[in-house]
């Protein structure tokens, strides 16, 4: 019901050198039909798979990318067309590793629940962490932050299979620490759906 406006979202970003990768994790619910309208376009790369779990279907997205950064979108989500430029402007200095941006939260009718409101502010590893388990602040979601795909292929990063809750957070917390400097900014642009019935 979603995936369309989620993948416009992505396509109508005010950057073009990207590439989106999409992981059917086994939908049995019309999205593959939706999917194949898509695959004629140069920007799209789509995994057809067996259901496995959103932490199997984003490692084997990971496997794929070979792009400079990396970040995930859910399929129920959307993000605003300034997402992708806002946060790769966040890697201004080289020593910043994770850029993180806020997000607005959307009841399930589009209504704003609230926006976050962060004071941009460039944190070291161990701030880092201590900012991801701040219930005020961005929180250990993998959406909404720009990792360098270098650092994840490196470390040999991936979500764990075994969780059913946290992988995100787990995930982001090996990351920071092999990362220098964690940038916050205050951009807005992606928009989190709180729907009654969803993961």
């Amino acid at each position: 019901k979603t995936i369309i406006r989620c993948l416009n979202s992505i396509l109508n970003q005010t950057i073009s050198n990207y590439h989106i990768y999409i992981v059917d994790d086994g939908s049995t619910d019309g999205t593959i039909d939706i999917l194949k309208k898509y695959e004629k376009s140069a920007k799209i790369n789509i995994i057809y798979k067996n259901n496995e779990g959103v932490s199997v279907a984003r490692n084997v997205a990971l496997n794929r990318v070979n792009t400079k950064y990396v970040t995930f979108l859910d399929s129920d989500d959307y993000v605003n067309k300034k997402y992708l430029q806002d946060m790769i402007s966040g890697f201004a200095f080289d020593d910043i590793d994770l850029v993180i941006s806020g997000r607005v939260y959307l009841q399930d009718d589009l209504s704003v629940q609230f926006k976050t409101n962060f004071v941009p502010h460039i944190y070291n590893s161990i701030d880092g962490i201590n900012l991801l388990l701040n219930e005020q602040g961005p929180q250990g979601y993998v959406t909404s932050k720009l990792f360098k795909t270098e650092i994840v292929k490196k470390f040999n990063l991936s979500f764990s299979r075994e969780l059913r809750m946290g992988e995100d957070l787990t995930f982001c917390i090996q990351y920071i620490l092999h990362s220098q400097k964690i940038n916050l900014i205050s951009a807005n642009n992606y928009n989190y759906i709180q729907y009654k019935n969803s993961l």
